[in-house]
């Protein structure tokens, strides 16, 4: 995260948005302009939470939101044997499931059918499964 906004950040924002007049109070130590002041500790904190999301979103450098983009994606893979111990593997597993071909495919997908009861005991059964819920 490149910038880092802090409540000095805003407080000038703040006070030019607040009306023109005599009924009003810009002493810097009135109550009005504390009370105004305090919504600036928290307008930094919430714009320094939305670039951080962006970090976020990105595979490659997630670790809040792995979680979910191993859920979307279908991972842990028990297929793969060894499952992941640490981040970085996960976000790797990760990122290899979103670039492989046909990762983000909504094209029909194979799918072997080898618990149905219609199916021979020495044949699987091919299915072409489209999936209805996209993966985002």
């Amino acid at each position: 995260m490149g910038v880092n906004y802090t409540a000095d950040d805003y407080k000038p924002t703040l006070r030019s948005l607040l009306p023109r007049g005599k009924a009003w109070n810009f002493d810097l130590e009135s109550n009005f302009l504390k009370l105004v002041f305090s919504f600036a500790v928290e307008m930094a904190r919430v714009s320094n939470r939305a670039l951080e999301l962006i970090t976020q979103v990105d595979p490659r450098t997630t670790t809040e939101l792995l979680s979910d983009w191993e859920r979307v994606l279908g991972l842990p893979d028990t297929c793969q044997g060894v499952l992941p111990a640490s981040i970085e593997e996960r976000r790797q597993d990760v990122i290899s499931r979103l670039t492989m071909v046909g990762g983000q495919s909504r094209y029909p997908r194979l799918k072997f059918d080898f618990q149905s009861p219609q199916s021979s005991q020495y044949t699987p059964r091919v299915l072409f499964q489209v999936t209805q819920n996209s993966r985002w």
